[in-house]
């Protein structure tokens, strides 16, 4: 498998969707198949060639910028239907049979991808503006018409929840999934089972950042509270196997000083060795996992870093956020080594909530508040 390189990137698909914010997105089982998840509950199954397009698309000499029409466009094949709320977080086993969603309708929910289609659906990609925009760059008005999509039903729905589930995060072998909630109730679950294995007992703010360690064993959670809290949120690494409160990183002088007391964080994820953890708000922080030291820590993304991840090896740490670009820092000092995108302007500009890597780390997709997704390729 060839080793990712982050500085060589290339645009490769552009995945319009127009049914509001596209929140969330995963590989699954391989770089060839990618769902997405957006605001109204939904979530599309595409299938990709796991290639690179062999031609530009028509146009696409015109490019300027972040231009999505730069990349060929993809339709959707599937839908899975379901949620009654935005879905907020995405992701897979190992074998991309199965697809877990969160939501804030209150449930997690299991999918077979394989499982028949109980019939189709009608699904718009192009607004009028970007289908306007599409016809300028060549495409037809069969290319920007509604598609038509095989629909699948969940196979299991998960209600141990009772509040937004924001907090998502699963072990390496895809065996354990963290999820935390706006009562802050944070569960460890077995998948693809769907079984309820330790509650955690927290301060009960909203677990909006969880993350799980890869060996499933350690838990970090970020809780937001009243403001008017001496000390609004926490931030605690938690025992998975007693369920009791590891350490509290809660009284990081350094931390409460920048934040102004405020302890809450929109994004976290553990090193693969779990020696380090990635916090994310208005910058991105390296936390020693033992001492509970910062390890270093620089300017994030602009308004906030909605989501981190490290690659496979732990040498980078991925970021992106409300700046509309992903950024790869070197894990060991903190330095940007890549930024994948354009900046758009602000948060009100469109922002980019989630991303995802390819389980051979030589595909990269993101989900765009402005109703689509994007896939990128490291370039060997």
């Amino acid at each position: 498998m060839p080793k990712l390189d982050p500085k060589k990137i290339e645009r490769a698909w552009f995945l319009p969707w127009n049914a509001g914010w596209t929140r969330c997105v995963t590989f699954l089982g391989g770089s060839e198949r990618l769902a997405a998840g957006n605001q109204q509950g939904d979530i599309l199954l595409w299938d990709l060639p796991g290639k690179m397009p062999e031609a530009a698309p028509a146009g696409a000499g015109k490019a300027k910028g972040d231009d999505e029409f730069s990349a060929p466009v993809r339709r959707p094949l599937r839908a899975f239907r379901g949620h009654t709320n935005l879905v907020s977080r995405l992701g897979a086993s190992p074998d991309g049979k199965w697809l877990y969603s969160a939501s804030w309708d209150h449930t997690l929910r299991i999918w077979d991808t394989q499982a028949a289609a109980e019939g189709t659906a009608e699904v718009a990609l192009f607004d009028q503006s970007r289908g306007s925009q599409a016809k300028k760059r060549g495409m037809s008005d069969a290319d920007v018409a509604p598609v038509q999509v095989e629909v699948v039903q969940d196979s299991q729905v998960l209600e141990g929840h009772r509040e937004w589930i924001r907090g998502f995060s699963m072990s390496a072998d895809g065996g354990r999934l963290l999820t935390g909630d706006d009562a802050g109730i944070v569960i460890l679950w077995d998948m693809p089972a769907g079984k309820e294995l330790t509650r955690l007992e927290t301060g009960g703010g909203w677990a909006r950042a969880v993350a799980l360690s890869h060996d499933a064993k350690l838990a970090f959670v970020s809780e937001s509270s009243d403001r008017h809290a001496e000390i609004a949120g926490s931030i605690k690494l938690w025992d998975l196997e007693t369920g009791k409160v590891r350490q509290d990183l809660t009284d990081n002088k350094a931390m409460r000083a920048q934040y102004n007391r405020v302890m809450s964080f929109y994004s976290a994820a553990f090193a693969p060795d779990g020696k380090r953890l990635a916090l994310g708000l208005s910058k991105v922080h390296l936390f020693d996992v033992e001492s509970g030291k910062i390890v270093w820590e620089e300017e994030g993304h602009k308004e906030g870093v909605m989501h981190v991840a490290f690659s496979a090896d732990g040498q980078y740490l991925f970021s992106t956020g409300k700046d509309t670009v992903v950024r790869v820092r070197d894990a060991k000092d903190g330095k940007q080594v890549a930024e994948i995108g354009a900046p758009r302007g602000s948060q009100f500009k469109d922002w980019l909530h989630d991303f995802a890597l390819s389980p051979d780390e030589q595909w990269l997709a993101t989900a765009d508040m402005a109703g689509m997704a994007h896939v990128w390729h490291f370039a060997s």
